[in-house]
């Protein structure tokens, strides 16, 4: 691949140069025609330069189709691939619902987000509010799960929080490459 984009960039480096060429001869007053006119001289060093860069210039328009549709190519596997994990995501997430909930937390919204990384959060309150011994019974049970014992120690952490003059309204879990957490506070007066 590097070696594609190095020999792309040489083409394109190419294609500049005989333009630059062009336009200084231009400016000089050359005329290229007059050059050309003469059959029977050998190549001049426009002739040859203009050639060079015309088949430089069609070998850069034909290497670059190629590379788009390979773009294009690559771009529609992986957007399978995107939505496929992000499925499986929203999929962990819907399985260990009832987990959720026996640890005290209401799912209130999923967002789904498919970029490079795809990215699923979700938004969640808490409607009771477990003790540490039954956090750590829970997450004992589901030590198999590492998704699932994040989501609930963020959780159990986020809502044990306190501020002055705000409460904690909800806590946005963000599952991707690395995983993130968002408080949301509401103020109290």
């Amino acid at each position: 691949m590097k070696y594609l984009f190095e020999k792309k960039a040489g083409l394109l480096f190419a294609a500049y140069l005989f333009s630059s060429v062009e336009w200084v001869f231009a400016q000089e007053g050359v005329n290229l025609d007059a050059e050309e006119e003469n059959a029977n001289a050998s190549p001049s060093l426009w002739q040859t330069m203009k050639s060079s860069a015309e088949t430089m210039s069609s070998e850069l328009e034909k290497k670059a189709a190629d590379g788009l549709e390979y773009t294009k190519q690559t771009l529609g596997e992986y957007s399978e691939f995107k939505t496929e994990k992000a499925k499986e995501v929203v999929s962990v997430f819907n399985d260990n619902i009832k987990v959720i909930e026996e640890a005290g937390f209401s799912v209130d919204d999923l967002y789904v987000s498919l970029s490079l990384v795809p990215v699923v959060t979700a938004k969640f309150k808490q409607v009771k509010q477990l003790s540490d011994n039954e956090l750590s019974k829970l997450l004992e049970k589901y030590q198999d799960k590492p998704l699932l014992i994040y989501i609930l120690r963020t959780l159990h952490k986020a809502y044990g929080m306190s501020f002055s003059n705000y409460q904690v309204a909800d806590v946005s879990v963000r599952a991707s490459i690395p995983p993130s957490t968002t408080i949301h506070l509401r103020r109290v007066d």
